[in-house]
């Protein structure tokens, strides 16, 4: 880091470094007021023209304006505001002054862009809450067919149990039929005995399919 020297000095260190090639590398100088520290970078408005220099890395307060190619002879501090002297004439009439940047006003937007960001906002709300409905409709839909399949898997099941009790059934009563006949022509010299058979087959009936 440079050290902070005097105002004369510091212009005639500046003009050196111009001179070899230097100038990338500022120049610190000290008010004689505040004793604060100002470098030849500082972005200056001169005060011939009033053209405000920005690229102060060549067309430093120690130099030159870089519009009118005048040298300030003086330059208030950006700190305290007092006149230091940047030459032997002392004269004071034009100082070079701090100039910094402005920021740039905002822009107004344009209503009719504002009309179409709230356009488009509401329409994404409205396709949001769309996809929501439909998520809802599809969800309802598909606990719906599940419940739907549960009562048909129940039915299905009473009628496949119904159907193989009938067929249990019917198949009893012809295996008795055929019993029948078969204990009718072996006991048919033996009507008391085949009585007490065929009462023995119907109850045998009755508890197993009633």
């Amino acid at each position: 880091m440079d050290q902070k020297i005097p105002a004369l000095k510091a212009r005639h260190e500046f003009h050196d470094r111009l001179a070899h090639g230097l100038v990338k590398r500022p120049v610190t100088l000290v008010c004689g007021s505040c004793h604060k520290g100002v470098s030849s970078e500082m972005e200056w408005q001169c005060g011939y023209c009033k053209y405000e220099n920005r690229r102060t890395t060549l067309y430093s307060f120690l130099y030159k304006c870089q519009k009118c190619d005048k040298e300030p002879k003086t330059f208030l501090c950006p700190h305290c505001g007092a006149s230091t002297s940047l030459d032997a004439d002392d004269d004071t009439t034009h100082p070079a002054v701090y100039a910094p940047r402005k920021a740039k006003p905002a822009l107004a937007e344009d209503p009719r862009e504002e009309k179409r960001k709230a356009h488009a906002e509401l329409k994404e709300d409205k396709e949001r809450a769309i996809e929501l409905a439909e998520l809802d409709a599809k969800h309802v839909a598909i606990l719906a067919a599940g419940q739907s399949k549960k009562v048909d898997t129940s039915l299905e099941k009473m009628e496949t149990m119904l159907t193989e009790y009938i067929a249990l059934v019917a198949g009893g009563e012809m295996a008795a039929i055929k019993v029948r006949r078969k204990l009718a022509e072996d006991y048919k010299d033996n009507p008391e005995l085949l009585k007490k058979l065929d009462k023995a087959l119907t109850r045998r009936l009755e508890e197993t399919f009633l």
